[in-house]
């Protein structure tokens, strides 16, 4: 049902979400360059590409959720989960290209390890749009604390910049599931208690290990991001990196 004449509050959540989305767009070149790995030594390189590459999966499924998860919004006649959306669809696109591009520069040769990733799928969003957006952005929970744990880890390289950026972003989209689109968050609180952080995590553990992030560091950045995620429902402005 698409609404002619739609109910949209200034207060909405959904909407403070989707306003702050299209105030801070950003190009992914800018903040790439031409050598993002200044900084960073061989070995190292070659574990960013096997964290980054199941990444890489999890971004491209996401647009592929979100482009399913929208018009069950629009059809329910909620046009600001709508918009937001619409926003965060974009943010993940972006999240696409940067990853590919920092793949591409690491590996220019190809080595065809991100091929067999692109070719999994994403998960299944439940039919229920409630659940449906709890299910999504708990996996965005699982992408902000890669980006937050390698931010800290390539501190002072010209990696960072682009990780928190991507961080932030994905900080956004688990305040809109926080917000709850109706349920006070509670569909995404159930999701988040029945997974370990551990687990919603991409990428293998051992890459995790080399790198030198442990089980309780993604936990406790998890707990870090939930509680900026909530104070950002609850209408507080998001930190930005400056």
């Amino acid at each position: 049902m698409i609404r002619l004449n739609p109910v949209i509050a200034d207060d909405d959540p959904a909407l403070q979400l989707y306003q702050d989305a299209i105030a801070n767009q950003w190009k992914s070149i800018t903040l790439i360059g031409e050598a993002p790995f200044t900084g960073v030594d061989g070995s190292t390189q070659r574990l960013i590409v096997d964290v980054l590459s199941p990444l890489l999966c999890a971004e491209q499924g996401s647009v592929l959720q979100v482009a399913t998860l929208l018009p069950r919004f629009l059809q329910a006649g909620k046009p600001t989960p709508e918009l937001f959306l619409a926003s965060m669809m974009l943010d993940e696109a972006r999240h696409v290209e940067v990853l590919w591009r920092l793949l591409s520069a690491a590996s220019p040769a190809g080595d065809g390890r991100a091929d067999v990733f692109w070719q999994a799928q994403p998960l299944v969003l439940p039919e229920e749009e409630v659940q449906a957006a709890a299910l999504l952005t708990a996996e965005a929970m699982g992408r902000g604390v890669c980006y937050d744990l390698l931010a800290k880890r390539f501190e002072n390289t010209s990696l960072q910049g682009v990780l928190i950026k991507l961080k932030e972003e994905e900080l956004r989209h688990v305040a809109f599931g926080v917000s709850g689109v109706g349920d006070g968050g509670a569909a995404l609180g159930h999701l988040l208690e029945q997974t370990p952080a551990h687990d919603r995590v991409p990428g293998p553990a051992e890459v995790w290990a080399k790198l030198g992030i442990t089980v309780q560091q993604r936990r406790e950045s998890e707990a870090r991001l939930l509680d900026e995620a909530t104070r950002a429902a609850c209408g507080y402005p998001l930190t930005k990196s400056t």
